[in-house]
């Protein structure tokens, strides 16, 4: 959880940000994710919104199915908010602080396992 909120973590939003070695930096609107390549990766879309990588959607589930026996209302405020605005509810919820951390942990985990999506104009020969 704390490498999330201090931004320390491999998702495209912060990693491409800065040059490397072997390519230049990336607009932020270019930096997308890794398994959908249709949004930004940043951490609301990795944890909440891809779909399109099983065990994304997997753990998704789980996590709002113990959200849904802890705090029965949790899940009717998602349909009102965006991704960032839900994240954040989860965040503050001392009653979902374990599930939540480990939640976040095994989908940073799935990202950490696949290479970054990097566009071919970026890429320094």
């Amino acid at each position: 959880m704390t490498r999330l909120l201090l931004g320390d973590h491999n998702l495209s939003v912060e990693r491409l940000r800065y040059p490397s070695r072997y390519r230049s930096a990336v607009p932020r609107d270019l930096r997308l994710c890794r398994f959908c390549r249709a949004e930004v990766e940043d951490e609301a879309h990795a944890l909440l919104d891809c779909d399109a990588h099983a065990r994304l959607r997997d753990l998704r589930e789980e996590l709002m199915q113990v959200a849904a026996k802890v705090d029965p209302g949790l899940y009717a405020r998602r349909a009102g908010c965006t991704s960032l605005d839900f994240l954040i509810i989860l965040l503050r919820s001392r009653a979902l602080v374990h599930n939540v951390a480990r939640f976040i942990y095994q989908v940073l985990n799935v990202y950490d396992g696949e290479p970054r999506f990097v566009p071919l104009v970026f890429r320094v020969p």
